[in-house]
């Protein structure tokens, strides 16, 4: 058996090595929650959220999405066959016979013009005042309902939180009763939502937000001091910091990976349509994918350091371990240079 006194050290050694590969692990997977963190503590102001939405009501995808949205619910309220019966009524016995001939035509003739209506609603400077509002409402009852504060306001239905365009519908039907359609004008008013924000389980998303939102800073302060505190605890440091690098550059790559694919998930469920989807999640996910992509540049690069500055002093350890005997040698003094083995004799 060896002695305690030897037992001793190694297990002193083991135990500060298992101690650093800890803290930098918890490190490096806090450092995702940091900026998942920062990302909700952003998304939580208003007046941030809504600069970042707002742009989005001049993209051509939002506003063909917004305008098939109207033209459908417009023409869902329109009973095209009661139309033309109303019409046949004060039409000659054989032109009354011949309205149920041009009932199609006429429903696409009909819808051709509604969504050409429609589509001036939303091309109007109008539409981006309104599309800045409502999101500007619409942020303040989430956070409401999100914080436990409540809402009078805000809708939830089938846990999904909707966006309200009714506005815009009566601004259709306006538009078609100044054009002539007079049908358009005694059409009720009707609320159409589009559902822009769904949660499975909202009792969990308040418990998340509400953490979330308080300590949001925490993680960000955390994660630095514990991979620090482990590369000092590390018995080799300069491995220590290109293994926290290299960690840190793996859980930022794994974090965007798991957000590209939720991305996908919320496209599945559509709100609108495909493209316009796509681009309001991606405008509302540009920190989070920029903030990992900077972090994740940052550790290779400060692994590719590690790595250089510990391969120089591999070599400057070997070449200075091999001058070291040289100088060691007697026989290659200069002091000794001038005497030759030969001339040495016994007094």
């Amino acid at each position: 058996m060896k002695p305690a006194s030897k037992r001793a050290p190694r297990l002193r050694r083991t135990l500060t090595t298992v101690t650093a590969v800890g803290l930098i692990a918890a490190g490096c997977l806090l450092a995702p929650v940091a900026v998942i963190a920062a990302w909700a503590h952003q998304l939580s102001d208003t007046g941030r959220y809504v600069q970042t939405v707002a742009p989005l009501a001049s993209h051509p995808s939002v506003q063909n999405a917004v305008a098939d949205r109207l033209a459908a619910a417009a023409m869902a309220q329109i009973d095209v066959p009661a139309l033309l019966d109303r019409t046949a009524k004060d039409l000659p016995g054989p032109l009354a016979d011949g309205t149920d001939a041009i009932a199609g035509p006429l429903a696409e003739r009909l819808h051709d013009l509604i969504h050409d209506t429609a589509t001036d609603v939303v091309a109007d400077p109008r539409f981006r005042t309104f599309w800045t509002e409502a999101n500007q409402a619409l942020h303040s009852q989430v956070t409401a309902v999100l914080s436990g504060r409540g809402s009078t306001v805000l809708t939830v239905q089938r846990d999904s939180i909707a966006l309200n365009l009714g506005p815009l519908l009566d601004q259709v039907k306006q538009r078609l009763t100044e054009a002539g359609l007079t049908a358009a004008g005694a059409l009720p008013h009707t609320d159409l939502r589009i559902h822009l924000l769904t949660t499975s389980d909202l009792i969990t998303a308040q418990r998340g937000y509400q953490a979330l939102h308080a300590w949001w800073w925490l993680p960000a302060v955390v994660s630095p001091v514990l991979t620090a505190i482990g590369i000092r605890a590390a018995t080799r440091r300069g491995r220590a910091l290109t293994a926290s690098a290299l960690g840190l550059t793996t859980a930022m790559l794994a974090l965007q990976a798991a957000l590209l694919a939720g991305r996908s998930s919320l496209l599945h469920d559509r709100v609108l349509d495909t493209a316009a989807d796509t681009e309001i999640v991606e405008a509302l996910t540009v920190f989070p994918h920029t903030a990992l992509r900077g972090v994740a540049v940052v550790g290779v690069l400060v692994a590719a350091g590690s790595l250089a500055a510990s391969r120089i002093g591999n070599l400057r350890d070997r070449r200075d371990g091999d001058e070291r005997p040289k100088r060691s040698n007697p026989t290659n003094s200069p002091d000794m240079a001038h005497h030759s083995p030969g001339k040495f004799r016994c007094p």
